[in-house]
């Protein structure tokens, strides 16, 4: 696949988690056109509700904090850094299933052989902790808010802090750097 199709099945998966209508058109293998649409309208509901992204707008930044970490360290194309953004996010915080669900959805539209792990078990954390902080998302010196999926599955923002992002990022470098799509 070449770096923009790429790029665009990324935020494709996004919207799969944001929108159960959308995950339901991946998993029954709808045309990419009714995929487009629903992704489109679904942006724009949520921009029409929140035009200066104060509120609801915020979760269209799903994958995006870890993702723009990959895209700038790794060089790695902005849709596929957000996939594996959301996989950083479900494996810091322990969601397995919807690492699963990820997974699934990639395997659904035959992406997987084109998805490498950017990062190794060695990655400095420091650097990449560095880049963290230098996202919008920034709340304060102390603090980000991430984009994370509740326990009902849905979407939400939550205010995190640094050090304890930076903790978990310690503790499970080695898994993060284990996933795999394929």
């Amino acid at each position: 696949e070449s770096k923009e199709i790429l790029s665009g099945y990324g935020e494709l998966l996004k919207y799969a988690f944001i929108n159960d209508k959308i995950y339901s058109l991946i998993d029954t293998d709808s045309s990419m056109l009714e995929l487009m649409k629903a992704c489109a309208q679904t942006k724009l509901d949520i921009i029409t509700q929140d035009p200066l992204e104060k509120g609801v707008r915020k979760i269209l930044n799903l994958g995006h904090t870890f993702g723009h970490v990959i895209e700038w360290k790794h060089k790695v194309a902005h849709g596929v850094s957000v996939i594996w953004g959301m996989a950083i996010i479900f494996k810091l915080f322990d969601q397995e299933n919807n690492l699963l669900k990820l997974k699934n959805l990639i395997k659904k539209l035959n992406i997987e052989d084109s998805l490498a792990n950017p990062l190794t078990k060695n990655q400095n954390i420091d650097e990449l902790y560095d880049l963290l902080i230098k996202d919008k998302k920034l709340i304060s010196q102390n603090n980000i808010e991430l984009i994370l999926i509740d326990e009902s599955n849905k979407v939400i923002v939550k205010n995190i802090e640094l050090a304890e992002l930076k903790e978990l990022l310690k503790n499970k470098m080695r898994e993060i750097s284990a996933i795999s799509f394929s």
